[in-house]
This record gives C-alpha cells, structure tokens and sequence, in this order.
C-alpha cells in the first residue's frame, strides 16, 4: 500500500472533522451576513457570490483575497466570490462580514 492511500484510508476521520467544521463556518458566516443584500450562496457548490459593484482592491487592502475573474470569458462581467474553507476562524469569518458590511451597506 502507498503511503498516499494509506493516508487517505486512515486519515478519513479527519476529512469528516474538517467537512464539520466547513459546514459550522459556512453556517456562522450565514448568520453574520443576513442583513447585507446582495449576497447569494448556493449550498451546492460552497461559495458567496458578492454584488458586482464591490470593490475587491479595497478588501484586498484589509487583507481579505477573494476569488475575482470575468465570467464566462475575459471580456465578461467580473464574478466577485468568497470561497471559505475549514481553516477559518469566528474572527476571521467577523472580520470579513464587518468589511463586506461597510463597503455594500
């Protein structure tokens, strides 16, 4: 057996803490941001979709690096999107629902 699959045979336990802890953050933020409009989040695929007119520069200057892109080609229109992760803290996921707070409200 290869140490990758045995790895991944034994370390199943910790893929279930850490799609726990994914769901908890993903839940926590959730409830931070429910005042802010604007904001969409399909369960389906684990990312928030922000308001277009959001100034990713000015989150990146508060350290906060989101996923930005033109959709569906260069020249579409720019997809602005949080994508969470297990890592996260409660302060980090207050931190960034305050800034997202003050640049859309």
């Amino acid at each position: 057996m290869t140490a990758l699959l045995h790895a991944f045979l034994h370390g199943q336990h910790l893929y279930q803490q850490q799609r726990e802890k994914l769901k908890s953050n993903i839940n926590y933020f959730q409830s931070l941001i429910k005042n802010i409009t604007g904001i969409c989040y399909h369960p389906e695929i684990l990312i928030f979709i922000l308001p277009g007119n959001i100034d990713e520069e000015k989150l990146f200057q508060k350290n906060i690096l989101i996923s930005s892109f033109a959709y569906p080609d260069p020249s579409g229109r720019i997809l602005n999107r949080i994508v969470l992760n297990a890592l996260h803290t409660k302060d980090d996921l207050e931190y960034l629902a305050e800034c997202l707070y003050r640049l859309i409200t």
